[in-house]
Order: C-alpha cells, then sequence, then structure tokens
C-alpha cells in the first residue's frame, strides 16, 4: 500500500512507541548536502512524503466514529445497550433515496449492530438522536479539536456543526440525509488518526486517557535535564455508558468485523472502519486497544483507497499487537477475515 499512517499509543502515559506516515523519508538525509534531483523527486512526489498523515490529514472516520454516535444516544437516554431499531434488510429507504448497508443484518441490538457495523441501525440512530447531540458528543470526545500532541501542523479535523452546516448550504437548507451520513462516520465529518487514536485511549481508560507525546527525556551529556510529565485529561462521559462501547469493541474483534485483528493470547478490542472516499477506493480503518489485565497498548490505522477496514486495517493490527506482546506466529490457518465495515 502506498499510502498509509498508523500510530502505536502507550496507555499508561500517552507516549507514542510508533509514528509512521507513508510515504516518508530519512531525515538522516538532511544533514548533508542533498543532490538538487533527489530534493526535486522528494518535493514533486504525489505522495507527499513531507506531509504527516498521523496528524495533518483529515478522514471520514467512517464507522470507526459509530461509538461516538452511540455514545451521543447513551449520554441523553434515548437509548440503552439493548434498544432495536427497524430490522436491517441491507438497505434503508429514506425520502427517494435507499441509503445501503453492507448486508443484511436482520434485527439488531447496539452491542450487536456496532459489532456487526450495522450501517442501517446507525442511520436510524442518527435521525433520532439529531444533528446537535450527536455534534456535542463529538466535541466532547476531542472531535474537532488539537490533541495537543508535541508536533508541529496539527489538524483539528471538522465536526459539522449547524453553524458550519448554515454557512456550507445556506441557513437551514441543509437535509436529514446530513444526519444519515453522520451516523455512520461519513460526509462533512473529518478526523485525524491520532484524533480517533485519543477517543479510544479514552473508551479504554473509562474516560482518563493522556495527552499524546513523543518526548520522553531531554538529556545533555549523559546528565538527564528533564523528564516530560505525563498530562491526564478526563472526558466528560459515564464510566456506565463507556462500558457498553467497551464492550461491543470486545465482540467486533472476537467475533465481528474486527476477527482478522484477533489475537488468541491478548484480549483485544477496536472498531474497524471503511470510509468512503470520493476521489478513489474506499478508506481502511482499525482502531483497537489490547491488553490482559487492563488495555496497556493502543494502535490507530488506515490505509488509503485500499478497501475494506475488516480485511486490510484488521490484520495490519493483529500483527502489531503481535510484535508489542511479543508474541511467535500462530500455526497457519485458514483466513477468517471480515468483509465488514
Amino acid at each position: 500500500y502506498d499510502q498509509a499512517a498508523i500510530i502505536g499509543i502507550d496507555l499508561k502515559n500517552g507516549g507514542i512507541i510508533c509514528l509512521i506516515s507513508k510515504p516518508g523519508f530519512d531525515p538522516n538525509i538532511l544533514l548533508e548536502p542533498l543532490p538538487i534531483e533527489k530534493w526535486q523527486n522528494l518535493i514533486n512526489d504525489r505522495g507527499k512524503p513531507f506531509f504527516d498523515r498521523t496528524i495533518m490529514s483529515g478522514y471520514p472516520p467512517g464507522s470507526t466514529f459509530k461509538p461516538c454516535v452511540a455514545l451521543a444516544g447513551l449520554e441523553n437516554g434515548l437509548i440503552t445497550k439493548h434498544s432495536c431499531f427497524q430490522t436491517c434488510t441491507g438497505e434503508f429507504p429514506f425520502g427517494n433515496r435507499s441509503f445501503k448497508c453492507w448486508t443484511a443484518h436482520g434485527q439488531l441490538n447496539l452491542i450487536s449492530a456496532i459489532t456487526q457495523s450495522c450501517n442501517s441501525y446507525f442511520y436510524q440512530a442518527g435521525l433520532k438522536f439529531g444533528l446537535d447531540l450527536i455534534v456535542q458528543t463529538a466535541l466532547k470526545c476531542g472531535f474537532g479539536s488539537l490533541t495537543g500532541v508535541d508536533l508541529p501542523k496539527e489538524n483539528k479535523g471538522l465536526v459539522p456543526t449547524r453553524k458550519y452546516l448554515d454557512q456550507r448550504y445556506g441557513k437551514n437548507r441543509w437535509t436529514k440525509g446530513v444526519l444519515l451520513n453522520l451516523g455512520i462516520g461519513q460526509g462533512e465529518i473529518l478526523v485525524t488518526p491520532l484524533q480517533l487514536a485519543d477517543f479510544y485511549a479514552a473508551i479504554a481508560g473509562d474516560g482518563v486517557f493522556y495527552v499524546p507525546h513523543l518526548l520522553k527525556k531531554i538529556s545533555l551529556e549523559d546528565k538527564t535535564i528533564l523528564y516530560y510529565t505525563p498530562q491526564k485529561r478526563s472526558t466528560l462521559l459515564s464510566v456506565k455508558n463507556l462500558e457498553v462501547i467497551k464492550e461491543a469493541l470486545f465482540y467486533a474483534v472476537e467475533r465481528g468485523t474486527g476477527t482478522a485483528a484477533k489475537v488468541e493470547e491478548v484480549v483485544i478490542a477496536g472498531k474497524t472502519g471503511t470510509a468512503q472516499n470520493p476521489f478513489g477506493e474506499d478508506h481502511a480503518w482499525f482502531v483497537g486497544y489490547a491488553g490482559n489485565s487492563s488495555p496497556s497498548v493502543l494502535f490507530s490505522i488506515i490505509v488509503e483507497n485500499a478497501g475494506k477496514g475488516g480485511a486490510v486495517a484488521a490484520p495490519i493490527a493483529r500483527e502489531l499487537f503481535r510484535h508489542y506482546f511479543q508474541l511467535s506466529e500462530p500455526p497457519p490457518s485458514v483466513d477468517m477475515a471480515a468483509d465488514g465495515h
């Protein structure tokens, strides 16, 4: 895959353990005079190797945003983990259009709708909750604002508020179609891979997480001058509701669209996403965390123009978790990579 981004975070302190943006370049080449043709090749590369996709990009989050939509309903007492909507037949008719789901799921409650990544459920959730509640919850979850990472040029993404939509389409000229798109993380909403990592870190930590950071310590001549002090943050979300989301994310990897991220020796929870891209093939997402007594590490992965998150990004997560926990390779078996979103 030519263009991708991966972030790994130590959940115990917010330390960034890996930050990969592809294509990239070896910064060591800038330590000495660089031949002009090499420099020209770098700056003219259409893949933009100087553009750090982990913090500077803005992508539709696709189904990785569904837990945030679910929290909008849970936090405002509009649904419980047992709530069902109209049965999923593989499409949801609205107005004179039909909005697709990736398969016919039948009737699902909230847990199974996240596990199976059912679009029909979240189209209906978007309509029921309304724009303001979803936007308010998204802002509470850190979308639309900077994470505070110690790197320049971080993008704050975009949460489509009522004011934004009025400016874009004309006052009250936008339709409820906006809500159907927003319910499944499509349309106007844009996030960075690091913002999604922060959101899932907050879920893993029952609302408590740390500002992501690269700096560990500053040393001079073998003498440490400064150690970075982890900065704790907390969301204003109820622990009870976050527990519902954690249960759903566990089942998403255990038996849902994220089974290709599963590692038998470690408890893993996470969510796949397949983000529609107006300029080509869909982007593949997986965001998830792992640890046996409690979550200790999190990875946020996007592979551009690669297709489905369950088939492309989740297997990458599995390899990262195996490497992080220093697990040997399992015996070969039939690949059961999910086809889901």
